[in-house]
């Protein structure tokens, strides 16, 4: 196997929450098709049943999503984030956590979607492997469940690859120590309640995805965290106002030494 593919494979086994076999295995069955479409038939029939839950009794584990955007790959993707209900769905797909929702809690949280448009939007993000599926036995319907991490971006397959085959023994002795150390301080900081811990992942294995026993809000937090000093570090010469102003000339010179940028512009 190419290391591309071993990459891919890498991927989609960390990127799903929740993967169904029997499902799976059901769509790609060449047995007897009568009998799946009924099978499929009966399954929408029960899925159709709105139960009594209100929106105040869906248990939201993951409170923060910390991202506001959602990656789009190709046209397919962006047809089903153009429609008004899409965005409002996933937000509610990624509050549920790993536990996922019926079409009914969904319909039941959206008041103003009709039951139509759900059951469209939540067929197309599961077409487009944005959403899974797990049989609730107890509430005899599918728990659709957000099967993407969907970071703030997806980069650029020639690119990551280059960087996992050139830059692995600086990433794993330079920047990994320093991602360790800075989210290690966090999290003692909100545990010692000297920054608000409003953003800090419930703990406990309520959040815990129940197949890989790990909090995703919990990476997703790491992830933001990092993201936002990157980004800020980037950019740093125009929007970072520096307490340490040797640090912010050095930062305004690995753009002027290395000709990134106009000197003046960077005050260097």
């Amino acid at each position: 196997m190419s290391e591309t593919a071993q990459r891919a494979e890498e991927r989609n086994r960390r990127g799903h929450w929740f993967h169904s076999e029997a499902y799976r295995e059901l769509f790609q069955s060449e047995g007897d098709r009568e009998g799946i479409l009924q099978a499929l038939q009966a399954s929408l029939e029960r899925e159709t049943r709105i139960d009594n839950m209100s929106p105040s009794k869906i248990k939201h584990p993951f409170e923060h999503r910390y991202f506001t955007s959602y990656p789009v790959e190709n046209e397919k993707e962006a047809a089903w984030f153009s429609k008004r209900p899409t965005f409002s769905i996933m937000a509610l797909l990624w509050e549920a956590g790993p536990k996922g929702l019926t079409p009914a809690e969904v319909c039941d949280s959206l008041k103003d979607v009709s039951r139509t448009v759900v059951y469209q939007t939540l067929k197309g993000l599961y077409e487009s492997d944005k959403v899974d599926r797990e049989w609730d036995k107890k509430g005899e319907a599918h728990r659709n469940v957000l099967t993407e991490r969907s970071p703030p971006a997806i980069l650029d397959e020639e690119f990551e690859d280059w960087a996992n085959h050139n830059l692995k023994e600086k990433i794993e002795t330079i920047l990994f120590p320093a991602f360790e150390n800075y989210l290690t301080q966090v999290l003692k900081l909100a545990d010692e309640k000297r920054v608000s811990d409003e953003f800090v992942p419930k703990k406990g294995k309520e959040g815990w995805c129940h197949r890989c026993d790990m909090s995703h809000a919990g990476e997703f937090f790491f992830l933001a965290l990092l993201y936002h000093a990157a980004y800020r570090f980037v950019f740093s010469p125009d929007d970072w106002k520096f307490t340490d102003k040797a640090l912010g000339n050095k930062v305004a010179k690995l753009y002027a030494d290395n000709k990134l940028g106009d000197p003046q512009e960077l005050g260097v």
